[in-house]
């Protein structure tokens, strides 16, 4: 069976896209479920791409909002994945 994130667009995205990808994304987003985040970054780095995934902790109903709101739960991460890049 064939993930949904090698489906569609994503599987092209790495020719499009030459940049680093940091997928950050905050635990109670319900929307995405738990595993289609983890199969974009899987596709995006299978067809060559570099990329982390970073896990937030929950913050509020939804999780809208952590990045201004709670930049200690993301920063960090952050940094350290820029700075592998040699930024």
């Amino acid at each position: 069976m064939q993930s949904r994130a090698t489906e569609g667009p994503l599987p092209d995205l790495r020719r499009h896209c030459q940049r680093p990808y940091a997928l950050a994304l905050q635990s109670k987003r319900s929307l995405l479920g738990q595993d289609l985040p983890h199969e974009w970054l899987e596709a995006f780095t299978g067809a060559g791409g570099r990329g982390r995934f970073v896990a937030l902790p929950s913050y509020k109903d939804n999780g809208d909002g952590i990045f201004s709101g709670d930049p200690s739960s993301w920063k960090p991460a952050f940094e350290s994945f820029v700075h592998e890049l040699g930024f």
